[in-house]
């Protein structure tokens, strides 16, 4: 069975070698880890870019996403 995924819209604020700090307009920032993005294709992306991706159901709950 495939693991649920949701889309999530936010902006880049720093992209280290293995995860995201995005602002998904909550009160704080939230780190993703890249493993759990799905399709990520190792692209790099630039402080304040507009992004979508697609994580996990359970991460995006646990991380108040949701």
């Amino acid at each position: 069975m495939k693991e649920e995924v949701i889309l999530i819209s936010c902006e880049v604020i720093q992209d280290r070698d293995l995860s995201l700090l995005i602002d998904a307009g909550l009160s704080e920032d939230v780190w993703i880890p890249k493993s759990l993005i799905s399709d990520y294709s190792d692209e790099a992306f630039q402080e304040g870019d507009d992004i979508e991706i697609e994580i996990p159901v359970w991460f995006a709950t646990k991380k108040d996403l949701i």
